[in-house]
């Protein structure tokens, strides 16, 4: 049986979004950058298997906005997000969980249909202790239907 589903990634700016979904579409379709809003507007992609196709989009960091363009930015985010399957936000593991992952985790709750998931980005950045504390951290800060730790940088397709 081929399915097929959205998929769309979120937290907050440089945590390895844009990275993921070129990783896992095979193709860099999506700018990535050490500055903070380069991505503007939801990106999507879409990645094939013999079991399905997945589409996923890449949308702007969430953060506590300062301007119009931040406020737009984060807005631009909320609606895609209500139309998914799956939420996957992502958290760098050479990171500590901080207010503004703390605040993006808190508003998942508002979205009761898609499936979320914890995805531990830029495993390649932390040792095995960290990754393990990091992991722990995320365990206890919501009920995740599942926690995948990833690096974009090391992938198999």
């Amino acid at each position: 049986m081929i399915r097929a589903g959205f998929i769309s990634f979120v937290g907050r700016p440089n945590t390895g979004k844009s990275s993921l979904t070129n990783a896992l579409v095979g193709q860099k379709i999506a700018i990535t950058s050490n500055r903070p809003q380069t991505t503007r507007k939801a990106i999507r992609g879409i990645r094939n298997t013999d079991s399905g196709q997945l589409i996923i989009v890449d949308t702007p960091g969430l953060h506590k906005p300062r301007t119009l363009l931040g406020q737009r930015l984060n807005d631009l985010v909320e609606s895609e997000l209500s139309d998914m399957d799956v939420i996957g936000f992502c958290s760098p593991a050479n990171e500590d969980l901080g207010p503004g992952d703390k605040r993006i985790i808190e508003q998942l709750s508002a979205y009761k249909k898609p499936r979320k998931i914890a995805i531990l980005t830029k495993t390649d950045l932390a040792g095995p202790e960290k990754i393990t504390q990091r992991l722990i951290s995320l365990s206890e800060t919501f009920e995740w239907d599942e926690i995948i730790p990833v690096s974009a940088r090391r992938t198999s397709r």
